[in-house]
């Protein structure tokens, strides 16, 4: 069949007609996206765009990422990698969460004085390719070591890293990005930054009632991250390393 992209999935939903559309998107083009929301209501999560036609719904992906830097260096880790995806998708660039992320990471890092130390990983697409990147660095700098995954699928990576080189969350930390149900699960525990998936729903409906009811100013709200501890992060062994 034909490939789908979300520009086309977008023109499908405004063509019939809705009243008005909640879009998850990263890779549609803003300039696209003001003329829809000239014609119809529309409330995007997920861009840190200054809009004027559309409302517009972001986690507060700079804070976030300072709390799993923070949280690492208050365990104790020093050596902090951000693993993240390649910078030539099109939700990688600078105002998606991701390429926010890396700015949180950046800025969190250079405040603790390890500015200098910064490693970002950026060939992280899949789960599997996010171990082999955690295996291959691992193997080359060993112990302890805080990783900070740009979501939750990659971290699953490093875990998965973790599983097969046999070391301990003091020897490799772990902390992910949205929080997913699966990384609750007590064989992953993960440490996660939840952004509130459930409230930027509710926010969403909020928003595109409002405009269905006339509102036309422009509203972009920002929900304040919580970082949830579990048991993938743990403060590195004490003594000589």
């Amino acid at each position: 069949g034909p490939s789908w992209d979300e520009v086309d999935a977008v023109q499908v939903l405004a063509d019939r007609q809705v009243d008005g559309i909640v879009a998850i998107t990263a890779t549609v083009p803003p300039e696209w996206l003001e003329d829809l929301g000239s014609r119809i209501p529309l409330v995007v999560i997920g861009r840190h765009d200054a809009s004027v036609n559309y409302d517009t719904i972001v986690g507060d992906d700079v804070a976030g990422a300072r709390m799993a830097v923070d949280h690492l260096f208050e365990l104790g880790h020093r050596r902090i990698v951000h693993l993240t995806q390649p910078p030539a998708r099109p939700d990688t660039g600078p105002t998606t969460p991701h390429g926010m992320r890396v700015q949180g990471y950046l800025e969190a890092m250079a405040e603790r004085g390890l500015a200098d130390q910064a490693v970002v990983i950026r060939d992280c697409q899949t789960q599997s390719q996010t171990r082999d990147a955690a295996i291959h660095y691992l193997s080359h700098h060993p112990g302890p070591v805080g990783f900070f995954a740009a979501h939750d699928e990659l971290a699953l990576g490093v875990l998965e890293a973790r599983g097969e080189l046999q070391l301990t969350p003091a020897q490799a930390s772990v902390v992910g990005y949205d929080d997913v149900e699966i990384g609750a699960h007590p064989l992953m525990s993960l440490t996660s930054i939840n952004q509130s998936g459930t409230r930027m729903g509710a926010t969403a409906i909020r928003l595109l009632m409002e405009r269905i009811e006339g509102r036309s100013e422009a509203t972009h709200e920002v929900m304040s991250p919580v970082l949830m501890k579990r048991g993938s992060t743990a403060s590195p062994p004490t003594g000589p390393t």
